[in-house]
């Protein structure tokens, strides 16, 4: 029970902790005085871990840790202190002293660890800086086996056959046809040594610095062909918009290219370069031939709600396809002080839709109506966040209404991967909370929130992503699509919430729908695949 504690804990930090849960936390201090200790270590990462992920400047990290901490200190144990009074009389008095008291030794604890600590000794984590978005037909050397969606290091990247599309985190998209030797540098550059690469860098991703043994070509915007053969000789081919060359790096431009020229380079020329005939495909045309060959990816398990209207048990409804039985609710050890609202689940006629249905929907949605709803299903191929794999989940919610005018309760959607095994240890959660900005969490510890919230009654697409690393740390996405935002054609950079590296383990085979609170929540389109198409295609 004590990861149940660490779940309501992390609710009240984020201020989703309503007054069922809010009793609940206070029997566990009340029946636990120990867990005061797990009060600080979970404030400690909540607090500690997002700003350790935002920073990769470990004075920085330190200095602003401690300053919003001594700014948080007294704000935090007075919150504390507020909640538990305007909760009901608690009936053992002793329990309030004991969250207050947590509150304070979180402070202590973790200022004394900081100050302990030096920040050549601060925790370090991989960073990758670039996402392998597509491949076909791709043979790497030395041989290895990577998987669509998986994320790279900087290092050495060679195709020896075949073709691969990289996303770089700064936004720069990178076609690449064997065979090829590309080096990625950083979230922003690369180099190439010799083969092929079409290069779109629009918007933010202006200012990609492609190096080649001639030399450096940044891109001002636009999409260009760099062509380099194993004499290093560069050719650059411009499509649209400005590209700037340098015969090194860090010197002033010789040329700015402009849409429609060519101009070929050496090392040996001083950067002067002799103009040729432009010959490049478009990176769209590039993409439209993926060979029809390769049937199109499929979700490993999809649930639609394609029932008849009106209440059902859960036992009833086991359609889709990818699942180990149907729906069902929670039991044993599963359960908290929250009781399920019914033993029923809802299902409307109608079912969600928005810009990214490209065919009429076939009708079925599942409702969440106010009040606690806990609703399971167990997945036939688990997450397995100890192996090297990619996961994608996709689904449509709604929340309608809000928060009711005088309401003291909170509202809050949860879709949580769990584990039958294990169902209070590891968990991978996407949230919409009462403030209506999405959020992950992982592990029942801190949660990272998106910067923008969502307009209450209208639908919205969630696509999480979860990278599982068995040697090297885990990694988890989400993006939220708006009605009417358009699907890209590969996944998104930036994404909405980005949780940095995390350690962690597990086989989560449980997927865990919840809603809580006054409002009515919609859920519907829930897709679980290895490919970002294989949830993103909703026809």
């Amino acid at each position: 029970m004590n990861d149940r504690f660490s779940e309501l804990l992390a609710d009240y930090l984020e201020g989703d902790l309503g007054p069922s849960g809010l009793a609940e936390l206070e029997a566990l201090l009340a029946a636990r005085p120990d867990l005061a200790e797990r009060a600080a270590d979970l404030y400690e990462t909540h607090r500690a871990l997002g700003l350790l992920h935002q920073s990769q400047d470990s004075d920085l990290f330190l200095r602003t840790t401690l300053e919003r901490l001594r700014a948080d200190r007294e704000g935090f144990v007075d919150s504390v202190r507020r909640r538990l009074e305007g909760a009901r009389p608690p009936r053992r008095p002793w329990a309030g002293y004991a969250l207050v008291a947590a509150a304070t030794l979180v402070f202590s604890v973790l200022l004394q660890m900081l100050l302990s600590t030096r920040p050549e000794t601060m925790p370090s984590f991989p960073r990758p800086v670039a996402t392998l978005v597509r491949f076909e037909r791709a043979r790497w050397e030395p041989r290895r086996a990577l998987s669509e969606g998986e994320r790279l290091d900087p290092g050495s990247l060679r195709l020896a056959e075949g073709k691969a599309v990289l996303l770089l985190d700064g936004g720069a998209l990178l076609a690449i046809e064997g065979p090829a030797d590309l080096e990625l540098e950083s979230r922003g550059s690369a180099r190439l040594r010799f083969g092929n690469v079409a290069v779109r860098a629009e918007r933010d991703a202006a200012g990609f610095a492609l190096r080649t043994p001639a030399g450096e070509a940044v891109d001002l915007g636009t999409e260009f062909v760099v062509k380099v053969a194993l004499s290093g000789e560069t050719e650059i081919h411009v499509r649209q918009g400005e590209v700037s060359w340098s015969p090194r790096s860090g010197q002033p431009p010789s040329h700015i290219l402009k849409t429609g020229q060519a101009m070929s380079f050496r090392s040996t020329d001083g950067g002067n370069g002799r103009s040729i005939a432009f010959m490049a495909h478009s990176l769209d045309d590039y993409l439209r031939q993926r060979s029809h060959e390769i049937p199109p990816a499929r979700p490993t398990a999809w649930e639609d709600f394609e029932y008849e209207a009106g209440e059902s048990s859960p036992e009833q409804l086991s359609g889709g396809t990818g699942w180990k039985g149907p729906w069902r609710l929670r039991r044993g050890a599963e359960i908290t002080s929250e009781p399920d609202r019914t033993g029923r689940m809802r299902i409307l006629a109608e079912s969600l839709h928005g810009s990214w249905m490209p065919l009429p929907p076939h009708g079925g949605a599942l409702a969440l109506p106010p009040g606690p709803n806990f609703y399971i299903r167990q997945l036939s191929e688990p997450v397995d966040l100890s192996r090297d794999a990619v996961y994608y989940l996709s689904f449509l919610v709604r929340r309608d209404p809000d928060v009711p005018p005088g309401s003291t309760d909170l509202p809050h959607f949860r879709l949580t991967l769990r584990s039958s095994a294990d169902y209070w240890g590891p968990s991978v959660t996407a949230g919409y909370p009462q403030s209506r900005r999405p959020t992950i969490q992982f592990q029942g510890r801190g949660s990272f929130v998106a910067q923008s919230d969502l307009e209450p009654g209208t639908t919205s697409l969630w696509v999480m992503k979860i990278v599982a690393g068995r040697s090297k740390a885990d990694e988890i996405f989400l993006k939220v699509f708006r009605s009417g935002e358009a699907l890209p054609e590969f996944e998104p950079s930036p994404w909405s919430v980005e949780t940095g590296p995390l350690p962690g383990e597990g086989m989560l085979d449980l997927i865990v729908v919840t809603g809580t609170g006054p409002a009515t929540h919609v859920f519907d389109g829930l897709r679980v695949g290895r490919t970002w198409d294989a949830v993103i295609r909703r026809d």
